[in-house]
Order: C-alpha cells, then structure tokens, then sequence
C-alpha cells in the first residue's frame, strides 16, 4: 500500500511542476492544442467497491493517467479482447487484474485522477487493426497524459510495485524542542547514495530494457518509478527523489524539440 506521505508528496510535485517549469509549460500548451482521449480508458471511480470499468471515449478530452510496466510471460487473467470486450465495458473485479494494474488503480484513485490508460485493458489484444491502430497513436497517448506511473520495480506485472520498501539508512526522531517528546521521523540518506540507487533502481531496471518503454517516457511529459528503495519523479524540466532535486540527465532541450516534432508527424499521418 502507498503511504498517504508519498501520494502528497506526488501530488506537490506536479503541482508545482504545472506552476513553475517552463518547458513542462510549453509541453502543455502543445499537448492541449492537440489533445485527445484515447479510444478507451479505464474507469476507477466506481461506486461499487474494488471495480473498474472500460469506457469508449469519441474524441474527447479526459484527464487520465498511463501506465508503464512489464507483461508477464504468461497473459494475465483478464485482458480486453473481442469476446470480454462487453464484460469490461459492464465492469470488473480489480481481483482479475495483474498485480501491477491493481497497484496502479490504487495510486490513480489517491491522486483524485477518474481514468487510467493500460494496454492490455484497453486495446483489444485479439483485434489486430484495433492493435495496430492503438500502436499508431501510443506516442500520442503517453505524450497526453497527465501523469505516467512507471511500475519500475516490477520485473513482470504478477508482482506489483507497492511492496514494502528496503533502504539502507539511518533513522532518528525528531521533536521541535528537548523537553518535547518525539514528534516524527527523520530518515537520514546520503546524496551520492541516492543518486547511485538512481541509475541502480530506474536505468539498470527490467523495465527500462525494454525497447517501447524508451519509447514511452520520451513522450511522456511527467513519470513517477515507484522503486523498491524509494520514488523518484521527472519531468521534462527536473528530477527528483523524495523531496531531494537530482542531477541527472533528463530532457535537454533538443529532445524536447523531436519529441514535439515526432508528435506532429503522428497527429498529421493519423488525423
């Protein structure tokens, strides 16, 4: 389960990413000219209890979130195809997801966010014009939504990434005066550290071997890897971990330009 600490410390770091990062700014302007739904999207605000639903979306604009993480080997229990399409779009059981999905459902709702973009929930995997016109528009899909969640410690989507952390630190408590008893932690880490776990937990991971996921966070304009240490979050502006800013190469601006400029050949050959 994700801690009610981590999901406001997201929640400031995108609204702070929305106020103050000019190149995120400048992302945004072009994403909302050309913004679009994707053809489906996962509903998590159900009144029943631990559902979702699939919904069609006929070129509308929704706020969602998307989500980037490793299949398993074997297909999951439950994927979207021409003969379960009716069931997703009735509703389903979170139980019939893969663990990683579910993590993503429970982080989403969290944040206040209604939708979540997923490939094997939203695309009909049996259907191959659906996939290669879902395929098509992937660029535009990870590039218009708000947020992506890289499920970066996950080597396959059984396993999920909100699992109890292990960090090597030193650990303290804190209280305003010496008289006063302890009022919270202080977690003790040093820079260097966390800047090694970084290219350990985020570019060494399973996931960032995998060619499409290169292909995801170049268009996506903010991504959160839930590692098994700690959350590190980028934009096309900064990264940081937890509160602490990290030099780390992200977007410079001749990346930002081609991703844009990627993105306007897809809109034009599509639309």
């Amino acid at each position: 389960m994700v801690s009610e600490s981590s999901i406001e410390m997201i929640r400031s770091w995108l609204n702070q990413c929305e106020k103050d990062h000019l190149p995120c700014l400048q992302s945004a302007a072009w994403i909302h000219k050309h913004s679009k739904a994707p053809t489906r999207l996962l509903d998590v605000r159900l009144v029943k209890e631990n559902w979702v639903r699939l919904i069609d979306t006929p070129g509308q604009a929704k706020e969602y979130v998307a989500l980037s993480y490793c299949w398993d080997k074997e297909p999951p229990i439950l994927v979207t195809t021409t003969e379960t399409y009716r069931r997703m779009l009735a509703g389903v059981s979170c139980r019939l997801l893969s663990r990683s999905v579910q993590d993503a459902i429970t982080v989403v709702k969290k944040l206040g966010i209604r939708y979540l973009w997923v490939d094997a929930l939203c695309i009909k995997q049996n259907d191959r014009e659906d996939w290669n016109f879902e395929a098509q528009n992937m660029g535009l899909i990870y590039a218009n939504a708000y947020l992506t969640i890289a499920a970066t410690s996950a080597k396959c989507g059984s396993e999920g990434f909100l699992s109890a952390r292990s960090c090597n630190e030193l650990t303290t408590g804190f209280r305003a005066s010496p008289r006063a008893t302890d009022q919270g932690t202080v977690h003790w880490r040093s820079y260097p550290d966390i800047v090694c776990d970084y290219d350990k937990d985020v570019e060494d991971s399973s996931l960032l071997s995998r060619g499409w996921v290169k292909q995801e966070r170049l268009f996506s304009r903010r991504t959160v890897d839930f590692c098994r240490k700690r959350t590190y979050l980028q934009c096309r502006s900064s990264a940081c971990c937890e509160g602490v800013k990290l030099e780390i190469e992200r977007f410079n601006g001749y990346e930002f330009v081609l991703s844009l400029h990627l993105l306007s050949m897809l809109q034009e050959e599509i639309w």
